[in-house]
């Protein structure tokens, strides 16, 4: 749907507003999911990394409201809202595991 409404300035907007509502939902969704796991680590893995379990707890919380304000932002900026999306997704991208 972005795709084909970005292009048309009436509707730009709107098509930013539904991106960004569907990412907040994932984002809430995988935030809910995450949580028994992240109180009770035995569900994940026998013996998961408490530091790595910190670090992806927080990124989720942060994840949860930085595409809740982009989507917010669309309102005032469709393109600034795309761009923190942009960076949201490259964020995502790199692991922060060292091998």
């Amino acid at each position: 749907m972005l795709a084909e409404y970005l292009a048309k300035p009436e509707m730009r907007t709107v098509a930013t507003m539904f991106y960004g509502a569907t990412q907040v939902f994932n984002s809430f969704t995988y935030n809910l999911f995450w949580r028994p796991g992240y109180r009770q680590p035995e569900l994940l893995a026998p013996n998961p990394h408490p530091r790595g379990m910190r670090t992806t707890n927080r990124r989720y919380r942060l994840e949860l409201l930085c595409y809740a304000l982009a989507t917010r932002l669309a309102l005032l900026n469709a393109w600034l809202s795309l761009a923190i999306h942009l960076t949201l997704a490259l964020w995502n991208a790199v692991s922060e595991r060292k091998e």
